[in-house]
């Protein structure tokens, strides 16, 4: 009797073990077939999710016009070098998400569009490695003026936005506030740093402070 037992016992330990692995494979199954999306902090703790798939790969409906020519929903620019640009359009307005893809596929950009011009968070990610690398923010009309160092003449740039510069272990390069001209991009050889600006080593640690407003240099674009 106590020999049956123990074989019921072992037979009933065989199965256990058996499910167990069984629950385990499916598991993993199921988590290699899951969408690809990619998680990006924002340093602001706030956690976004950013799918990294093509839209155009879920949306066949795309690059349309009304009745009087006027761009309407998903636009694909297949031809925007380097990167491939995803944009929505209202009434032949950029109105709604952004996205840019580098030419391995990587997202490159992610933002948003309102009444024409950027809005809210735009951000930047590396080509190779895929973390954040630069952000953009407080997107609002410029007042301030500025003074280039050749001649001594002043300027009053459109746009203002706030830049954060990112190392790759996610603590903060460089930081400040941009300038940037009409039909000019954000980190273009003609957008330029302005007021107060802050510079960390690679731990975190503000090693520098610079001051732009009488004599400000133009800034180069990011490498």
């Amino acid at each position: 009797m106590k020999l049956k037992q123990n074989i019921q016992i072992q037979i009933s330990g065989i199965a256990i073990v058996l499910f167990v692995l069984l629950m385990t494979h499916c598991t993993i199954k199921q988590s290699e077939s899951e969408p690809l999306a990619k998680t990006y902090f924002n340093y602001d703790d706030t956690v976004k999710q950013i799918s990294n798939k093509p839209q155009k790969e879920i949306n066949s409906d795309y690059n349309k016009t009304d009745s009087n020519g006027k761009k309407q929903g998903l636009w694909i620019d297949e031809q925007y070098s380097p990167y491939r640009r995803e944009l929505y359009y209202k009434n032949g307005i950029l109105s709604g998400v952004c996205k840019e893809f580098y030419a391995n596929g990587n997202l490159a950009v992610f933002g948003e569009y309102t009444n024409g011009v950027e809005s809210g968070k735009w951000y930047y990610f590396h080509y190779d490695y895929g973390h954040l690398w630069m952000t953009y923010e407080n997107f609002a009309k410029n007042y301030d003026t500025i003074t280039y160092n050749s001649g001594g003449k002043k300027y009053v740039p459109d746009y203002k936005c706030y830049f954060k510069w990112y190392y790759s272990n996610g603590n903060i390069k460089e930081e400040g506030w941009l300038l940037w001209y009409e039909g000019e991009g954000l980190g273009s050889d003609f957008s330029v740093e302005y007021g107060t600006w802050k510079y960390y080593n690679e731990q975190g640690k503000l090693i520098k402070m610079e001051e732009y407003k009488s004599h400000v240099h133009e800034r180069g674009n990011v490498p």
